[in-house]
């Protein structure tokens, strides 16, 4: 069998998609045709752009009528009779022109009578793919991160932890009028949490730290504004074995002047409130991005009933 030969002339291409790319683009909305103009001595199935979307197609180049391939050129007109036979071309003589030669059909392409048919893949038929949503915004992220904190309530502790009647579980004592009273929150932890954001291109994180800064107490004497005192800090544990129960705290004290034998239940109604400072920092994407807020968690409420020392005096009729 002979090798067909094409042409060098420049050929137009209809691309076809296949049954499955057919479908395919249908689906999806998608032009299922196009046109090329291609060199066929140069087209190989790499050549063959296929419509967007459509994974496979076909090319079918109609050859020029008078390309080899394409069937026999045409006869020449005769002349009409009695005409005299042309004489050739007088002067120099004219060089032919060169002609281009044939063309071994390309790999991969199937030569049927006028048409020449390539099957062939798009080497990127897919669409690009979308750019990715862009992250969001650092400040946006650090409230979500400082929402999902988790703050454990103040836990109030007093001296000389000899138990006392509480509104509500808490440990406290049984306190004196003139003698110093302890005060502290035995929830000193600080709390850290991190958040991580990613659009699958670009990622961030934002790690808050909440730090305790002070404590407000109300120690429930109405006659004393209320007793309101603010402490730097948790305030110090009392330890009796290094305190002596007439010591005053250091940092967070405070001295009831009145009996609480006149106050319902017997006792002073206090409550103590903790307030935190939060910083937050960026990483990643958010990388030199910082803020800081501010965070109040409530404590529970507390009972303290406070007793008053009578002075007797005693005669001595020795």
């Amino acid at each position: 069998m002979h090798a067909r030969h094409l042409t060098a002339a420049v050929l137009t291409a209809v691309i076809v998609p296949s049954a499955a790319g057919s479908a395919a683009a249908a689906m999806s909305g998608r032009p299922t045709s196009s046109s090329q103009t291609i060199a066929a001595p140069r087209l190989q199935p790499a050549d063959v752009i296929c419509p967007t979307g459509v994974p496979t197609c076909t090319i079918t180049v109609a050859l020029p009528a008078s390309a080899p391939g394409a069937g026999p050129a045409p006869a020449p007109a005769p002349l009409p009779t009695g005409a005299p036979a042309p004489l050739p071309p007088t002067g120099p003589a004219q060089p032919m022109p060169r002609p281009s030669g044939p063309a071994r059909q390309p790999s991969g392409c199937v030569l049927n009578g006028p048409q020449l048919t390539c099957t062939g893949t798009a080497a990127s038929s897919a669409p690009p793919a979308p750019p990715p949503p862009p992250l969001p915004a650092a400040g946006a992220t650090a409230a979500r991160n400082i929402g999902d904190l988790r703050f454990t309530p103040p836990v109030p502790v007093f001296n000389p932890l000899l138990g006392c009647r509480a509104v509500s579980t808490v440990s406290c004592a049984d306190e004196y009028v003139g003698l110093p009273v302890w005060m502290a929150d035995s929830n000193t932890a600080a709390v850290v949490n991190t958040t991580s954001v990613s659009n699958g291109v670009d990622s961030a994180s934002i790690t808050a730290t909440a730090r305790l800064v002070k404590t407000v107490w109300v120690m429930g004497d109405p006659d004393d504004g209320a007793g309101t005192v603010t402490c730097l800090g948790a305030g110090t544990l009392y330890d009796p074995a290094r305190h002596s129960p007439d010591s005053s705290s250091p940092d967070c004290g405070y001295t009831y002047r009145h009996s609480s034998a006149h106050q319902a239940g017997l006792a002073f109604t206090g409550s103590v409130t903790a307030y935190y400072a939060i910083t937050w920092v960026g990483s990643g994407a958010y990388a030199g991005q910082s803020g800081t807020q501010d965070k109040t968690v409530p404590g529970p409420v507390f009972g303290v009933p406070v007793g008053e020392f009578q002075a007797v005096n005693v005669r001595d009729v020795g």
